[in-house]
């Protein structure tokens, strides 16, 4: 995280649940700020911030983003491959 002026980081975070398909976490931010996860943004990753969908944007090469506006949120991503549905429509 890059801090401001005063020396405090803008945002500040707790994982509260990691799992390779879903991950939840309690974000509180001081001013509008980026949440970067240093995953593949591989299709099929959606992001929840406060229950809204909102867009993941892919970062750093190898990794995904998502805007944080300041103040306190929840952010949960949420990853369903969409070839595993199509695999399974045509199966049966």
């Amino acid at each position: 995280m890059a801090e401001t002026a005063g020396g405090a980081p803008p945002a500040k975070f707790t994982v509260l649940k990691a799992r390779s398909t879903r991950s939840r976490f309690d974000i509180s931010a001081d001013q509008p700020a980026w949440f970067f996860l240093a995953d593949a943004n591989y299709p099929g990753w959606t992001a929840y911030l406060d229950g809204r969908k909102v867009p993941i944007y892919s970062a750093q090469i190898l990794g995904k983003a998502v805007a944080v506006p300041p103040g306190r949120h929840e952010l949960r991503l949420r990853f369903r491959a969409f070839s595993f549905y199509i695999g399974l429509t045509i199966t049966c």
